[in-house]
Order: C-alpha cells, then structure tokens, then sequence
C-alpha cells in the first residue's frame, strides 16, 4: 500500500475484501483484483482526489565499500534526471550539497561509513526528479549515514558560507566499462555546458546544458554505444573552461 503522494502523512483506515472463492483479495469495491501489487490510497479508498500523475521517489540507502550508496525508483514521466541532496553535519554545523545524475543510483565517495562509535559526521540524503531547468519533482523519503566525511572543505561554524570555486574533477572510475560518473564544481550559479568528444574532435554527447545553482554536482555517462579508447570532456560555464581525458576499455 502506497499513500506517498496521498497528501496524507499517515497511513488512513484501508479495508481489502478476500475473494474465499477464488482465493484473491479485493479493493473496497470489489472490483480489482489486488493480489501481488502495489496499491495507491486513491485506488482503494472512495471520496478522496489527491495527485496522481506518480508517486514520490523512493530512496533505500546500502553499504557500498564503506560508502552510503542511494538507490531509488525510476519517475513516472518524462524528466531530465535527478537532483541528490546531501546535508552534512559536522562538529554541529551543517551544509546542503546538491549533485546531479542521469542514473537511479548514486554513492557518495566523499563519506566513509565507520563504527558510529568513532565516527565524526552525519549526512542526511533525498533525491528530487529533475523535471525541467526551473522544476523538480517533490522530495523522495529522507535516508541517513553516520561516519566521517572526506570532503576537503571543513565547516568550521554554523554561521559560515562554504566557499566554491571552478572545479572539473576527473571521472570515476577510470578506465572505465561502460559507465562512469563525472563530477565538478561551480563557483557560481550559470549556464553550464558539459560535452563529450573523441581525440579528433567529434563531440559524442551531449551531457549537459542548462543553468545550475553554485555547488557541487555530478552527471553519469554512459558509453555503451561507443568504441574502446580516449576520449575527452569539457565544461564550460562562463569564462571557465577545462577539459581532462577519460579512457573508455571494453
């Protein structure tokens, strides 16, 4: 039973009928055979309208190498790719991280999951539908891992701004088959432009193009469609550009 997007922050009274002859369970009505499915309060309880065009993601938080590793269902509908929040407490400050990916799962290499005995941090973590460039879809359940974060940057208050510069980072894992993720840095929010090439030049893909805020973010490329050897990526946001080698081994 599924009431995510119900607008009820609880579930409210449900009540299945059994079918004893054919042996099957009924919604309310007794006209839907609602054995081995997934249920919407909607479908099952009359008088009731709420939202219905999909449900909420949902975000389930695995052990990944001793990483918090994010998985979730795929949008019903047509978006762009998700938004990952991340809101990292450390010595009782806290900042919010946004990333973003083409893919249903995420891992965050820079938190390492120790024994919460001797762990230093907290990340908090939810995963948006990117909708369009100004519109995402409403926040997914909220997952949380305890252990000590790698990020360079250290909060030193509640009160300070964590200062971003341009970054291009290199891809991960490298070499790679077939699929690698790529993250950078904005110093400021703008028009980014995040593009694929081949050594002679060829652009390949098109990874990114649409504003983002400041911060930190993160796309999947996949490169199933594409030949073994080196390729290229370049980010452009403004006058930053900067372009780094990747090495594609099938």
């Amino acid at each position: 039973m599924d009431w995510r997007t119900s607008g009820y922050y609880v579930s409210p009274d449900v009540y299945f009928k059994y079918d004893v002859t054919n042996h099957v369970f009924l919604d309310e009505s007794g006209t839907q055979n609602i054995n081995g499915t997934d249920q919407t309060i909607w479908d099952l309880v009359p008088g009731i309208t709420h939202e219905t065009t999909g449900l909420a993601l949902y975000t389930t938080l695995t052990n990944v190498s001793s990483h918090p590793s994010l998985s979730w269902n795929a949008y019903y509908g047509t978006i762009q790719g998700y938004n990952v929040y991340k809101k990292l407490t450390v010595d009782g400050a806290t900042t919010t991280l946004q990333y973003f990916t083409t893919s249903t799962t995420w891992t965050d290499n820079d938190f390492n999951i120790t024994n919460p005995r001797f762990s230093n941090a907290t990340a908090e973590y939810w995963v948006t539908a990117k909708l369009s460039a100004s519109e995402q879809s409403a926040g997914a359940n909220h997952t949380f891992a305890t252990g000590k974060s790698w990020i360079a940057w250290k909060i030193r208050g509640k009160n300070d701004e964590v200062n971003y510069s341009f970054k291009l980072d290199q891809n991960y894992p490298n070499p790679f088959n077939p699929a690698t993720s790529i993250s950078y840095e904005l110093q400021k929010g703008g028009l980014v432009s995040l593009k694929i090439y081949d050594v002679l030049g060829k652009e390949v893909a098109d990874l990114i193009h649409e504003s983002q805020d400041a911060g930190v973010h993160e796309v999947s490329f996949d490169a199933s469609n594409l030949p073994s050897g080196t390729y290229l990526y370049k980010i452009q946001s403004g006058s930053f550009v900067q372009v780094r080698k990747m090495l594609l081994l099938k």
